[in-house]
C-alpha cells in the first residue's frame, strides 16, 4: 500500500510528467488540512464498530453531508480511509492510529499543525530566507519562547503535538541503549515526561530528573503522577542555560538542540560537561539531515527549524565540530525508526 508522500502524486512518478508532479506536490497543504478536519471531527472514533456512508457521519457531526462525503473521497486516495461499493467508509491502518483512544497517537501533531496561526508563521518563508531571521520575527517581531509566553494556548498546543510528535521515540530510545548502569537520568527539556517515564520504567533501580520550563514541568508532574515510576522521578523548572541539575549519570536532550545555533549547543553541552557525573554521558536524540540527494524526515524538520527557531538539523561531521568545542566527542551513533531519528552518545574527551 502507498504511504501518503507517495499517493500525494497518484502514480509512480516515472509515468507522469514532471509538470504534474510539481502541480500535485504543490497541493501538499490540502493534506493537512484535510486530515486535521477529519481527525477533530472524531471521524476515525466513528468508524470503530464498522463502516458508514457519509450521510450517517454528517448526522453524528454536524457537518454537511455531500461535501463531507468529498473530504472522505479525498482521504481515501491517501491511503487514510477505505470506500466500499456502498460509499460506506471505512479505517485503515492509517486512520486507525489517529482514533482518540489509541495511546501515543498522532492526532495532537495532525490537529496542532493545520491550526492557521502556525501557517501564518510558514508563510513568511520568503522574509525567512531574504532575511535569515525566523518567521517568528517577522509576524510577531518576538521569538518563538516570547510569542509562546503571550499565548500559552499557543505553547500547550506545542507540547501537546511534541509530545504526539515524538510518541514512538520512548521505546525506541529503551530498545536501543542500555541505561542499566545509570543511577541518575536527567532528561533537559523533556516536556511531558513520556520519553524519561518509559527509561525509568525499564530500569527499576534508576532515578530520573525531569527538567523543563516551569508551566510545563507542572504539566507533566500531574501526568507522571500516577505512574509506578513517580517516586523516583524529580521533577525541577528553570532556564537550561542558567543552571542545570548536577551529578547526573546521563543527560538527555531529545528533539532540543535542534531549537538552537551552534553557539548555544556550546553553551548548553559545555553545561552538561561541567555538571555530569565522572564517566557520564549526553545523548542527543533528533534527526540527521541526511547524505546529499536523500530524501530524509531530517530535511523537512530543518526547514521547520529554519522557519520557526534558531537551529538547524545536523549530520554527524557538524556535530563532531560542535562537540569537539565542548571537550566532547561522539561514542556511537544509532539510527532508530522513531521519526527517523538517531541516538548521539557522547562522551568526555
Amino acid at each position: 500500500m502507498l504511504s501518503i508522500g507517495d499517493s500525494m502524486l497518484l502514480e509512480n512518478q516515472k509515468e507522469i510528467s514532471p509538470h504534474t508532479i510539481l502541480l500535485q506536490a504543490s497541493m501538499a497543504p490540502m493534506i493537512s488540512k484535510a486530515l486535521a478536519t477529519a481527525t477533530k471531527l472524531n471521524i476515525p472514533d466513528k468508524l470503530v464498530n464498522g463502516s458508514k456512508t457519509a450521510e450517517e457521519l454528517a448526522e453524528e457531526t454536524g457537518t454537511y453531508a455531500p461535501f463531507l462525503y468529498r473530504l472522505l473521497r479525498f482521504l481515501t486516495g491517501l491511503n487514510v480511509f477505505t470506500e466500499d461499493e456502498n460509499k460506506r467508509f471505512g479505517l485503515t491502518s492509517l486512520s486507525s492510529v489517529l482514533r482518540s483512544d489509541v495511546p501515543d497517537s498522532p492526532r495532537e501533531w495532525v490537529m496542532f499543525n493545520a491550526q492557521s496561526w502556525r501557517w501564518e508563521v510558514w508563510q513568511a518563508m520568503m522574509d525567512v530566507v531574504l532575511t535569515g531571521k525566523n518567521s517568528y520575527e517577522h509576524v510577531y517581531k518576538k521569538n518563538v519562547y516570547q510569542v509562546f509566553a503571550e499565548n500559552p494556548e499557543y505553547a500547550l498546543g506545542f507540547t501537546k503535538a511534541m509530545k504526539s510528535w515524538s510518541s514512538s521515540v520512548p521505546e525506541a530510545i529503551v530498545d536501543a541503549y542500555d541505561f542499566s548502569n545509570a543511577k541518575t537520568i536527567v532528561d533537559l527539556g523533556g516536556g511531558m515526561g513520556s520519553l524519561l517515564a518509559s527509561i525509568l520504567r525499564a530500569n527499576p533501580t534508576a532515578k530520573g530528573i525531569l527538567f523543563d520550563q516551569p508551566p510545563v514541568v507542572e504539566m507533566a508532574k500531574q501526568e507522571l503522577s500516577n505512574l509506578d515510576i513517580a517516586e523516583r522521578c524529580s521533577f525541577v523548572g528553570g532556564n537550561f542555560f542558567e543552571n542545570i541539575p548536577t551529578g547526573g549519570d546521563v543527560y538527555i536532550f531529545s528533539c532540543v538542540l535542534n531549537d538552537w545555533c551552534d553557539d548555544d549547543c556550546i553553551k548548553l553541552l559545555k553545561k552538561c560537561r561541567q555538571a555530569m557525573a565522572p564517566g557520564g554521558k549526553i545523548l542527543i536524540i533528533e534527526q540527521l539531515i541526511g547524505d546529499v540527494n536523500e530524501p530524509t524526515i531530517g530535511k523537512f524538520v530543518d526547514m521547520m527549524m529554519m522557519l520557526e527557531t534558531f537551529g538547524p538539523i545536523r549530520n554527524v561531521d557538524r556535530w563532531s565540530k560542535l562537540l569537539d568545542t565542548a571537550d566532547l566527542k561522539i561514542a556511537n551513533v544509532t539510527h532508530t525508526n522513531a521519526v527517523d531519528s538517531s541516538l548521539i552518545e557522547v562522551i568526555a574527551k
